[in-house]
């Protein structure tokens, strides 16, 4: 039975790349079989030689009850030489349904644990796959509130989620492409990588009314939180966008109170001024300049200079307030959000651009970036 190992187990272990301990676990199985099919044998084989002596026990005694003395001798030495003769057939025949046991035993483990242990590959790499997706879709669902902030209206859907996203943008945030996005969400024909024959994936992988539900929920949140005026709101929209793989990392509400607070602890009057100017040079969110927007909007001497309400948050944001963002996405979650209340554009946006000013700051060329970037106040 030993012999099953190098024949049977070191063959799999080398063609499916086990492990010490599989090739060891795999082995034990085999002699496992093996055993419990060579006790069948036995017991088959004790059974025999037990009908054998029960007859010859029988035919014993009748041949004492009704034969002569003189006979029964004589007849009791016939069937004990039969008796013996039915043992030793019966040993050739154990010895030859034993080694045909084992040898049929191995052949069946051999392709039943060769079987085996490809469906097991076929399994993990099936695994690793849905698991490649799995990691995909979580990823894709973090990234849905950040997408909608910047790009969706009450009109999206699973089924044109796509057409609102740009694709370089939805790649870079997401980590995979509309094309896969689509395969994903409608399926389609693929290549098999172990087999490379073509096959086709139905797609699903959405709930579409779970998914449509949720964005009408996430665009509902939006509007309600889009008076950001209203200091009665505890919470804003970036609550609900979770933190980005990207640096797309919202800097929080009253950290950005505590950054507003003490410019003007600085100075007192730094509020008061309709000529003077702030600029967000990496915005993320927005927040930053919704604060700035609401100090000078609400500032007393500011509302004396400029009385009108819709005139004073016109000159604040087109005249008094700049910003850039690092990336399109950025760009339109943080002007999505400063502009929220302006449905109609009557305001400019003019003042804040798609910039990424990083590279600018390192080099030490941030003056001329900003010179280009605002050609007009020229």
């Amino acid at each position: 039975m030993d012999l099953a190992k190098p024949i049977i187990v070191d063959t799999i272990k080398t063609g499916f790349e086990l492990t010490g301990t599989q090739a060891d676990k795999i082995e034990r199985r085999i002699k496992e079989t093996i055993t419990e099919r060579v006790t069948q044998v036995e017991n088959e084989n004790y059974r025999q030689q037990f009908d054998i002596k029960a007859k010859a026990a029988q035919e014993i005694e009748q041949a004492e009850k009704n034969l002569p003395i003189d006979e029964v001798g004589k007849a009791v030495a016939e069937i004990e030489s039969r008796q013996q003769a039915e043992f030793d057939r019966l040993q050739v025949s154990f010895a030859q349904k034993l080694g045909e046991t084992i040898r049929e035993t191995i052949e069946e483990q051999k392709t039943l644990q060769v079987e085996e242990q490809a469906a097991i590959k076929a399994k993990k790499n099936k695994d690793s796959k849905e698991e490649e997706i799995r990691g995909h879709l979580r990823g894709f669902a973090r990234t849905i509130p950040s997408f909608l902030m910047a790009y969706g209206t009450r009109q999206t859907r699973l089924g044109n989620f796509d057409d609102y996203t740009p694709e370089d943008v939805f790649l870079e945030v997401t980590g995979i492409t509309e094309e896969q996005f689509r395969f994903l969400r409608d399926g389609g024909p693929y290549i098999d990588d172990e087999t490379g024959e073509e096959k086709h994936f139905g797609g699903g992988l959405f709930n579409e009314i779970v998914f449509d539900e949720a964005i009408q929920e996430f665009m509902g949140i939006r509007e309600r939180l889009a008076d950001y005026f209203d200091e009665t709101h505890e919470e804003d929209v970036f609550n609900y966008i979770p933190p980005q793989e990207t640096n797309q990392i919202f800097t929080p509400k009253q950290v950005v109170k505590m950054m507003v607070q003490k410019l003007e602890d600085e100075d007192p009057h730094v509020f008061e001024d309709p000529d003077k100017t702030f600029i967000d040079l990496f915005m993320k969110s927005g927040l930053y300049i919704t604060e700035l927007v609401k100090r000078l909007f609400n500032n007393p001497v500011m509302k004396e200079k400029i009385p009108d309400a819709k005139e004073r948050l016109k000159h604040i944001l087109e005249k008094q307030l700049y910003g850039l963002a690092p990336s399109d996405i950025i760009f339109h979650i943080a002007t999505n959000y400063i502009f929220s209340f302006d449905t109609d554009n009557r305001i400019s946006r003019r003042n804040f651009r798609h910039v990424d000013t990083r590279s600018a700051v390192k080099e030490g060329r941030l003056d001329e970036l900003l010179s280009a970037t605002f050609e007009y106040l020229k």
